[in-house]
């Protein structure tokens, strides 16, 4: 739905070369790297060069009809309209009573915009934005001020409904936890750069950089000598084992084992606990992280394996 070619901007810098979006997609990258600029682009509000194809049709000018619909992080309802007028400029009448239901805001439709607290705006922002002709709909960190317990709830949600009237989203965010699991897809941006185009899924697993690799959280490289500390794991290339892929095993063991790791630290982060470890032999720091509740503390000794690796090029090339 849409094709983006040579798109570029000096300021804010943002360059992209060639892009082709069909299907729900989150936009991701440190703050600054020009995610914002990319949706204002595409919803004409940002002067450009190059092309940005909407449905197949070319877009060329700044402010012409785009076939789009934001919702930006700040609400921006019209003050002097209330709940129900905001929804329904340009809504479709359907659309808006089943979104209505969905939502759970028929208790705030007669409200004016400054009578909701910042998660109710937040919500009727949403709700405007996809309730509007358009097939396209872009989401700038649109859950913020929602209770995080909702939020995933409510973008599954989201997603799910705007398949149903074939539309797709483009979410911005920096809550990375939000989006695992909702988004296949995903656009990493970085110093005005789109730097990777892939499955979130596969970024995580295969990250193309070092940059990448921890922008999605904690990893450790096992290099040759460390492999020799694990069981059929003597193979020579490095490789790249993220916490949640370690498995540790404490007596008593239901197999002859032997501990290969000494603990040295232990935080409980509520649905986990961190466990930092040091490996004996090359006495590599490692970072395991726990999703069952085990009996371990400092000082302990343990046998560390891991489930699952990958071998990233820039990896191999260390």
């Amino acid at each position: 739905m849409i094709k983006v070619k040579n798109l570029s901007i000096e300021k804010p810098d943002l360059q992209i070369k060639d892009l082709e979006i069909d299907d729900h997609t989150v936009i991701i990258g440190p703050s600054g790297a020009g995610k914002t600029t990319f949706l204002r682009c595409i919803a004409g509000l940002e002067k450009y060069a190059g092309e940005i194809y909407i449905n197949g049709e070319l877009k060329t000018q700044v402010g012409s009809e785009r076939g789009v619909s934001m919702a930006w992080q700040d609400g921006r309802l019209l003050p002097n309209f209330n709940v129900r007028a905001n929804i329904e400029m340009g809504g479709q009448p359907d659309l808006i009573e089943h979104m209505c239901n969905l939502f759970k805001v028929h208790n705030l439709l007669d409200k004016m915009p400054h009578e909701l607290s910042g998660g109710e705006a937040q919500r009727i922002n949403i709700i405007r934005a996809i309730c509007s002709p358009a097939k396209v709909v872009l989401l700038d960190e649109p859950m913020q001020g929602i209770d995080p317990i909702i939020v995933r709830k409510t973008l599954k949600q989201l997603l799910h409904e705007l398949k149903k009237y074939d539309k797709i989203a483009l979410l911005v965010t920096h809550e990375l936890y939000q989006v695992y699991g909702l988004f296949d897809n995903a656009i990493v941006i970085k110093n005005g750069e789109m730097v990777a185009y892939d499955g979130l899924r596969s970024l995580y697993d295969n990250p193309l950089s070092p940059w990448m690799a921890n922008f999605f959280g904690a990893y450790t490289v096992l290099n040759k000598e460390d492999l020799k500390s694990f069981e059929h794991h003597s193979n020579e290339d490095p490789c790249m084992v993220r916490p949640e892929w370690f498995k540790i095993k404490i007596p008593p063991f239901k197999k002859p084992l032997e501990f290969n790791a000494t603990v040295t630290g232990v935080h409980w982060d509520g649905p986990s606990t961190k466990v930092s470890l040091v490996l004996d032999g090359t006495n590599k720091p490692l970072a395991v992280e726990l999703y069952a509740d085990y009996e371990i503390k400092k000082g302990d000794r343990v046998y560390v394996n891991f489930k699952k690796s990958s071998r990233p090029d820039w990896v191999l090339n260390r």
